[in-house]
């Protein structure tokens, strides 16, 4: 038996242009339908914004005037208003650190703010954040800030001054130690300006081997200078063994003149 072999079918030219016909003719139905509905419904759809939501932690950041400020941007309506634009002119506030913005059908649109939080003094004209970056809001020389404490160097190497400074805190807190001023000079020679009992301590660390000059700092100050704080200006550690003292000098009393 011979099997049998089925042969394709063979689509006439006539039917395949009818075919082409009629599915071109259903596109076109179904975008002259899409186009006219979205003209019927866009007036519901793209509505003004009517309600602004604000949320977040706020100490720092003028509320009022920002409130104020997104009350004149947001004149758009719900699809045509540029999200973008409006996060970088809120990021634009020093005290603003990040910002996150969102629509929220059919006419609200939800701001998250978060704040800086100053860890630090950057010289005297700027704040430093927990990540060692720099930001100068107008009211940087308010008393509110006067108790941080204080990094001086160069600003592209602020993130290293911050993490240096909580590497401090962390050791020397135990013996009793605020760090109250870290400087990094140009040449690389780091400053510590310490607070033991409200006494001022000045600590050089040069630029080399600190962390074993910050453990023979320590081990100094438990044996030997702890007793004497009061008494001493200035500890320098950069020697290769031990450390030199500048002691303060003494306190000189006015004498009272004798009565006659």
């Amino acid at each position: 038996m011979q099997p049998k072999v089925q042969r394709p079918k063979r689509v006439l030219p006539w039917r395949r242009w009818l075919t082409w016909c009629f599915n071109s003719f259903a596109l076109v139905v179904l975008v002259v339908t899409a186009d006219v509905s979205y003209r019927e419904l866009k007036p519901w759809l793209d509505r003004p914004i009517s309600q602004v939501s604000l949320e977040g932690e706020f100490q720092y950041i003028d509320v009022p005037e920002l409130t104020a400020l997104l009350r004149a941007e947001l004149q758009g309506t719900f699809f045509s208003l540029d999200l973008q634009r409006l996060q970088q002119m809120l990021e634009a506030d020093p005290w603003v650190e990040r910002a996150e913005i969102r629509r929220v059908w059919p006419d609200e649109v939800v701001i998250t703010l978060e704040e800086q939080l100053p860890v630090a003094r950057w010289g005297d004209e700027g704040l430093v954040n927990p990540a060692g970056e720099v930001f100068s809001p107008a009211n940087v020389q308010d008393e509110t800030f006067r108790a941080l404490p204080q990094l001086f160097g160069p600003q592209e190497q602020a993130p290293e001054l911050m993490r240096y400074f909580s590497s401090l805190s962390q050791q020397l807190r135990p013996l009793g130690m605020n760090v109250d001023e870290l400087v990094l000079e140009q040449r690389g020679a780091w400053t510590l300006g310490l607070s033991v009992d409200q006494q001022p301590l000045r600590v050089l660390m040069g630029r080399e081997d600190l962390r074993p000059r910050l453990h023979r700092f320590m081990r100094a100050y438990q044996s030997v200078l702890k007793e004497r704080v009061a008494q001493i200006e200035q500890v320098d550690v950069r020697h290769t063994n031990g450390v030199a003292v500048r002691w303060r000098p003494p306190a000189v009393t006015a004498e009272t003149p004798a009565k006659s």
